[in-house]
């Protein structure tokens, strides 16, 4: 059965074509125009760079892609996972240091501008992945697609709601360290709050204060001179393993903002029966 030219299209939009538009719409493409016609790159360099707060000590965006080893993040972004989603979290973030921008009359998006940011949100879908904006920090991030991350990061107080997002950054894979950094964050913010999660769920709170206690966390539990803290069965845990029981902590502990964010609904939802059964007696009476 003959295809149409839209089913064909359709085929052919796989991941590695979507890296070549992305690329070509990056650097080569004039996608703004203020006085005159500017690629994505060339508008950042010339508007938005100096400004940024993650540029470091680079000069210009030569600089910061040298920095970065760009050549071999954009040659390895149709081939590597690890590498497409680098190079699109590159371009995310200049897309929003350029966009920000625009908000300038002066300043206009060409519709490839439009279709660069439509491309990037596509091929995060297709792995699940999606982009997390923190404004104050100026950071564009490519996280993991869970809802519950991204629930508990809206309650969450603005710092430990990125290091909430960070946490399920792809590089942070097998980083024990910065992953053991975040936890710690998340248990001091959760601290205060330990009595009220004992009344919800006891079991919840003992095993979270307990692993954080038990861990390696807030103590050195795998140094065998350290009698107090010492426990030979954490200390024989693989680094894998390790990981594997702090990604179980971090599941407990968004649990843990859930379970309290969910007592003030509660009592919401708990007025308004009383207010509807007092309204009935009273009709009834």
């Amino acid at each position: 059965m003959r295809k149409t030219i839209f089913e064909i299209v359709k085929e052919n939009e796989t991941l590695e074509e979507d890296i070549k538009r992305i690329i070509r719409l990056f650097k080569h493409e004039k996608t703004i125009y203020f006085n005159m016609g500017y690629t994505l790159f060339d508008f950042v360099d010339s508007y938005c760079f100096t400004g940024w707060k993650n540029r470091g000590h680079c000069i210009d965006m030569q600089d910061f892609l040298r920095c970065i080893n760009y050549q071999k993040i954009e040659n390895m972004s149709s081939r590597s996972e690890t590498y497409m989603l680098l190079f699109v979290e590159l371009v995310c973030n200049f897309w929003k240091l350029a966009n920000k921008k625009i908000d300038n009359n002066k300043v206009k998006p060409y519709q490839n501008f439009i279709l660069l940011r439509e491309i990037l949100n596509d091929v995060l879908e297709k792995v699940n992945y999606k982009v997390y904006y923190n404004k104050e920090q100026e950071q564009v991030i490519v996280v993991e697609d869970k809802p519950e991350v991204t629930a508990v990061a809206e309650i969450a107080p603005e710092p430990i709601a990125l290091d909430i997002i960070k946490y399920n950054h792809h590089t942070l894979k097998g980083n024990i360290e910065l992953k053991k950094k975040i936890l710690l964050a998340m248990g001091a913010d959760l601290e205060p709050k330990r009595k009220q999660l004992k009344t919800i769920n006891s079991t919840l709170e003992d095993n979270i204060f307990r692993m954080l206690n038990e861990f390696n966390l807030q103590h050195n539990n795998v140094n065998p001179q350290d009698n107090k803290n010492y426990h030979a069965d954490i200390a024989a845990l693989s680094s894998q393993q390790m990981e594997e029981w702090y990604d179980e902590l971090y599941q407990m502990i968004l649990l843990a903002y859930l379970n309290l964010d969910n007592v003030e609904r509660n009592k919401k939802i708990k007025e308004f029966y009383d207010k509807r059964n007092n309204n009935g007696e009273q009709t009834n009476g």
